[in-house]
């Protein structure tokens, strides 16, 4: 009978659905299990570090007292690996850099004996690790004119940096207070290799000092980077995640809540007010109509910056297998890495580092409020991405798509022909080693074909010698774009000037 249907279907789905939950345990518990087998203590890191700074010490004629809490503390092995040469670079650093000469110190009525002290702790799902010298401490004038010097920035900017901007400017790229090169923090080389390895792991730096007291650098590392709890956001039709650390609150505002300082919006957060930008301008994301600052925003932060970024949805949290980016887009501004959803999509991880930075030095989304009078085309132009790389593949017709265009893929060069002799396209973006039929011979194919010869081609390949630059040449390639130099900014700009 019907009921009697009912009531089998009832208990069929009560079964189901205890079945699944009890999976959902299992699965949580190997989950748990593979995650403790791969932590492994600091001190495996720390272990060397005493007889580091005191041989360290003895080589500049300085006496330096280390100490050392919290080695116990356990981290994933993967983080382990990427911490170690950070780790060392600050510790060399601070007896370098910070802790004075004894003649200085007693000259200050300090102790002879320098201090420098490291200290971890687990909280929560992260690893907070300050390395911390009761130094000279920095002098951010001197890092300012350095910085001037080596022309990182201009006087119009160094005009209007507060003091924690300034000591910011240590971990930019050729930045050193150095007049000599040594092998003793580093050879010539900044602390930007500690900003570039922590965001490896998604981690985040903040440094504080004071002058004749001494410096403290704090990092924050998640306990694990195989998997990354990720808030997924939606912008534009766009699906990208968010670390989950670096989420401070969620938010939903009204026209109320922004305010104006200088041209620029602003949401008061515990009296504190922080910069409110558009993720999709953020991310160059066409628009076609003025941005309205309310709806849902993210607050998010990283060290000692914090900014509060406007979404179109938010679309819940989930656990991420983390993938790193291919070589063509190892180091792609904005975005950390990659994973795939439950439904297949693959979305980006957002560097959060990265945005924030952006938000605080270039201020994009003020542009947002006065959008230029350029309008989007009604048909956007198509693009054919032909690689054998899914991954590769999958990153570069998101950078595609975000900018405005359509595009097609294709998995190597035979299917990439195929379809072009059945869709018109107006650019090819191709890489060269692939099965069947490679880039040069795909850019031979097209320039031989009558109604295909004019379509403009761009190889992108990790081959860079000048045999393979002329090959390419040869072939008929309007430009050649090597993997290990690649840039999302020049692969659009490259595009611009063939269509």
């Amino acid at each position: 009978t019907v009921g009697e249907l009912h009531a089998q279907a009832d208990n069929l789905y009560r079964r189901m659905k205890s079945d699944n939950h009890r999976m959902n345990q299992i699965v949580g518990a190997l989950q748990e299990d593979v995650r403790q087998i791969r932590l492994r203590p600091l001190s495996v890191i720390l272990d060397s570090f005493p007889r580091m700074v005191r041989d360290l010490a003895r080589s500049l004629g300085k006496e330096v007292h280390l100490v050392i809490e919290g080695e116990e503390t356990e981290v994933d092995r993967s983080v382990v690996e990427i911490l170690k040469p950070p780790l060392v670079h600050l510790v060399r650093n601070a007896v370098d850099h910070g802790i004075e000469m004894p003649e200085a110190r007693r000259a200050a009525g300090k102790d002879p004996v320098g201090q420098v002290e490291i200290r971890a702790a687990q909280r929560g799902d992260v690893i907070v690790i300050e390395i911390r010298d009761d130094g000279a401490g920095i002098d951010a004038r001197r890092v300012l004119d350095k910085a001037l010097a080596a022309g990182i920035l201009s006087q119009e900017q160094a005009a209007s940096m507060s003091e924690s901007e300034i000591l910011w400017l240590i971990f930019r790229a050729g930045f050193s207070t150095r007049h000599t090169v040594s092998d003793i923090s580093g050879r010539g080389v900044g602390l930007d290799v500690v900003w570039d390895a922590l965001e490896k792991i998604q981690g985040s730096i903040s440094v504080s000092t004071e002058p004749g007291r001494g410096t403290c650098f704090t990092l924050t590392v998640p306990l694990t980077i195989a998997t990354v709890l990720c808030l997924l956001v939606d912008v534009q039709g766009h699906t990208f995640a968010a670390p989950v650390l670096a989420v401070d609150r969620i938010l939903h505002l009204g026209p109320g809540d922004v305010r104006w300082v200088e041209g620029a919006p602003v949401v008061k957060h515990h009296g504190e007010p922080l910069p409110l930008a558009s993720l999709a301008q953020v991310l160059g994301l066409p628009r076609d109509a003025e941005t309205r600052f309310e709806g849902p925003a993210v607050l998010m932060s990283s060290g000692e910056r914090h900014a509060v970024l406007l979404v179109d949805g938010l679309l819940g949290v989930q656990e991420l297998v983390v993938k790193n980016l291919p070589p063509p887009l190892y180091r792609l501004r904005n975005i950390a890495g990659a994973s795939i959803l439950g439904d297949g999509r693959a979305t980006p991880i957002l560097n959060i580092n990265d945005l924030l930075l952006e938000v605080a030095q270039g201020q994009r989304f003020v542009a947002a409020v006065h959008p230029a009078g350029k309008s989007e085309p009604a048909t956007p132009p198509t693009i054919l991405v032909a690689d054998d790389s899914v991954t590769t593949r999958t990153l570069e017709r998101t950078i595609l798509e975000t900018a405005g265009y359509q595009v097609h893929t294709a998995v190597d060069g035979a299917d990439a022909w195929e379809q072009l002799q059945a869709t018109p396209v107006d650019l090819v973006v191709s890489d060269v080693d692939m099965p069947r039929m490679n880039g040069f011979q795909l850019t031979e194919a097209i320039r031989s074909h009558e109604r295909l010869q004019d379509l403009p081609v761009i190889l992108v390949t990790s081959l860079d010698s000048p045999e393979d630059r002329q090959r390419g040449v040869d072939a008929g390639a309007d430009a050649y774009i090597v993997k290990g130099a690649f840039d999302q900014e020049h692969l659009l700009a490259t595009i611009e000037k063939f269509i």
